[in-house]
């Protein structure tokens, strides 16, 4: 119910922003992005309590470090007055995958033996609200920086016959944004951003790079890499995981 309260929330800001956007310079349009892309892990250590009681292990063993997994993000991209721009995201990302552990694993007091089949599920869906200001902006080139608050709805879980284990949590996480966009030509433009932060308990990285063909004024189409780096390091959670794929996006601008 709260995963979906939330995104009720950005899209009732996103209609709530453009209806107060008709003052914002028109040389930056209202534009709807969706990007699609086939994610693929390439770590995920875990451990569930970060203590002695438990095991560390290399989730992504189950979950599969050689498949894909599709995935993909709406980004609404609201410009004011003044050249500042508010971006609203909605990015699910889930992984599944069964695997024998190949050694027996505590998680969330339970014990997994290393030889059935151990089903597991990683769930990281995020919601995110960017407030961004230019601060280089000429012909050619435009760099944007800003702050994005980032609310996390996670989920670990795993199962094998007669045993299930679960961890889940949903918490706001404030990240420093910045972007780039340097035009190559009268249609091709190269983009890139990313939402960062990193503490002595953790760090979070989502960065992009993509090029982008404009169609026409409403219409263009782009292609580029993404990458989620990060995790925690806490009293009651070890968990980094990192993430890549390649993205195929179609951008509307009204």
């Amino acid at each position: 119910m709260q995963k979906y309260f939330l995104k009720g929330g950005l899209v009732g800001l996103g209609v709530m922003l453009t209806a107060t956007s008709g003052a914002a310079d028109r040389a930056e349009r209202v534009s709807v992005e969706l990007e699609l892309g086939a994610a693929q892990l390439q770590k995920n250590e875990l451990q569930s309590p970060n203590d002695a009681s438990a095991t560390r292990f290399d989730l992504a063993r189950v979950l599969g470090t050689s498949s894909t997994q599709g995935t993909g993000r709406v980004t609404v991209k609201i410009p004011t007055a003044g050249g500042d721009e508010w971006l609203a995201v909605y990015a699910p990302l889930t992984f599944r995958g069964s695997a024998a552990l190949g050694q027996t694993v505590v998680y969330e007091g339970s014990s997994f033996v290393g030889a059935p089949q151990t089903s597991a599920t990683y769930r990281f869906d995020t919601y995110r609200l960017t407030w961004r200001r230019p601060v280089i902006q000429r012909a050619e080139t435009t760099v944007r920086l800003g702050v994005t608050g980032l609310v996390r709805d996670a989920a670990i879980s795993l199962s094998q016959p007669g045993v299930a284990a679960s961890r889940s949590n949903t918490g706001l996480v404030p990240l420093l944004h910045g972007s780039f966009e340097r035009r190559l030509g009268q249609r091709v433009s190269l983009i890139g951003d990313v939402d960062a932060l990193g503490s002595g308990q953790g760090h979070a990285l989502d960065l992009s790079l993509r090029a982008q063909y404009a169609i026409d004024t409403n219409w263009a189409v782009g292609a580029g890499y993404r990458m989620l780096d990060g995790g925690a390091d806490n009293d009651t959670l070890y968990n980094f995981a990192r993430i890549q794929w390649l993205t195929l996006g179609v951008r509307r601008s009204f």
